[in-house]
């Protein structure tokens, strides 16, 4: 995978992250997300991201980011996040 590639897939992870655990809304199937979870887990130390600091090795190996709490979300993310749910819901 590109870099590219390997940052839009954290990005889309720390999205649907947020939507699920605190819009308590899914916006995917676990199993996507569980894929995300071990590809990033896979590639991890080949890529570069502004918010990698918010995610660890030990998040992506038992796929959940429980962890964070509102605060601890980017409001870049907080915002696409909710931009993402809310064409999701309209369309």
């Amino acid at each position: 995978m590109t870099q590219k590639e390997l940052c839009q897939m954290l990005q889309k992870y720390l999205m649907a992250s947020y939507c699920y655990y605190l819009r308590y809304q899914s916006v995917m199937p676990d199993s996507e997300y569980d894929a995300m979870a071990k590809t990033l887990l896979k590639h991890w130390d080949e890529f570069q991201h502004q918010h990698k600091h918010l995610v660890d090795k030990e998040d992506l190996a038992v796929g959940i980011l429980f962890k964070m709490k509102f605060e601890d979300y980017p409001l870049m993310v907080i915002a696409t996040a909710e931009m993402w749910y809310s064409n999701r819901s309209t369309n």
